[in-house]
């Protein structure tokens, strides 16, 4: 009401006037006094135009491991669809937990998403993330999802073989324990052991064939290493294709750039472990425990899982869409089809510490 009258004393010398017959009542207070007079029109006028104003659309605060050249597009559409602003920090996953943590309970934060599911196996763990509504889950693969409801996938990518065809030919690898086998000795590359990728690569072989066989595995890729491990897979393709090596480890969305940047390429993609399946992981999202907006949160990460938002998300960085019926774009459906080892992707932050072990262990840094 002060507000009101601020401005109402632009009117004139004696806005009081203006103000006859009105009686300044409490919010719970029924107003009993009739508006006399232009000065009781406009006051009326006033409070019915504040009355009517809409609040503003809710802006939704994004923590984001995820590059921000892939996600501007989809924040760009759900503001366009729904009114609903987006504002996003990008950084790697372990500095946003650490600023969450921080944080605490002032955190601005209503979304955090990783490319790895072993980060957000960690952040529940911390307990930064809260249980997602129902809805938000419904179309995502049990494997692909928390089992208590915290966080969810959002894309799929394989990590598996890609060989120069024109220098391996006869003997191509078919799983990954084949590449330990003596034969790739000074022909395999592979990426840094400090990257969460091969972590969780380890962390699936510990679960499927126990500590003893993953580290003899492990002992043979470094034995066969062709040159120290490189810090990104882009550098592993390029090291192949240059003739460092012959075969190496990368994910399958890698390949998929550098296809597109290479196209007359002599690299090949190659899906191991047909028969237990290629391991697979994923990019994905929770809502954190201290979020402002946890039903538009929701909402957004539902709409993520939604037919439009997958092509998206796959199409962009040559990714697997996690929802059934929604395919991936031309370059990723060329590869094949093959089958993906159907384990719960939260063992790969359970078996994390196993695997960082497993790694130094052998040598692999």
């Amino acid at each position: 009401m002060r507000f009101l009258f601020r401005n109402l004393r632009s009117l004139g010398p004696n806005p009081q006037e203006l103000l006859s017959g009105v009686e300044v009542v409490s919010p719970f207070k029924k107003i009993t006094s009739p508006l006399r007079g232009a000065g009781g029109w406009l006051l009326g006028s006033l409070l019915l135009l504040v009355g009517c104003q809409s609040p503003p659309p809710p802006q939704l605060v994004i923590y984001s491991a995820r590059s921000e050249h892939l996600m501007t597009p989809l924040f760009t559409a759900y503001t366009e669809k729904t009114g609903v602003t987006i504002s996003h920090l990008t950084d790697g996953a372990g500095p946003l937990i650490q600023r969450l943590r921080s944080e605490g309970a002032s955190t601005p934060a209503d979304i955090f998403i990783a490319v790895d599911a072993g980060s957000l196996w960690y952040a529940k763990k911390m307990a930064l993330l809260q249980p997602l509504d129902p809805k938000t889950q419904a179309s995502i693969p049990e494997n692909l999802r928390d089992p208590e409801g915290y966080w969810i996938g959002l894309t799929a990518r394989a990590r598996t073989a890609v060989y120069h065809r024109d220098r391996v030919t006869d003997a191509i690898p078919t799983t990954y324990e084949d590449l330990a086998n003596p034969r790739w000795k000074g022909r395999l590359l592979l990426r840094s052991a400090r990257h969460v990728y091969n972590q969780s690569l380890v962390a699936m072989h510990i679960h499927d064939l126990g500590e003893t066989k993953t580290a003899t595995m492990l002992k043979g890729w470094v034995d066969n290493l062709a040159a120290p491990p490189f810090d990104s897979d882009t550098h592993v393709l390029r090291a192949i294709e240059a003739g460092q090596g012959d075969v190496g480890i990368v994910n399958s969305y890698y390949f998929g750039r550098y296809q597109a940047e290479n196209p007359d390429t002599r690299l090949q993609i190659v899906w191991l472990d047909p028969e237990k399946g290629t391991h697979i992981n994923i990019s994905g999202a929770g809502i954190t425990a201290h979020a402002t907006h946890v039903a538009e949160a929701n909402d957004f990460l539902t709409w993520l899982s939604s037919p439009e938002a997958q092509k998206i998300l796959a199409d962009s960085n040559h990714e697997f869409p996690v929802v059934e019926g929604v395919t991936p774009n031309p370059t990723v459906q060329a590869w094949g089809t093959f089958r993906q080892n159907p384990i719960p992707v939260h063992h790969y932050g359970e078996y994390q510490a196993d695997a960082m072990r497993l790694l130094d262990h052998a040598g692999y840094r």
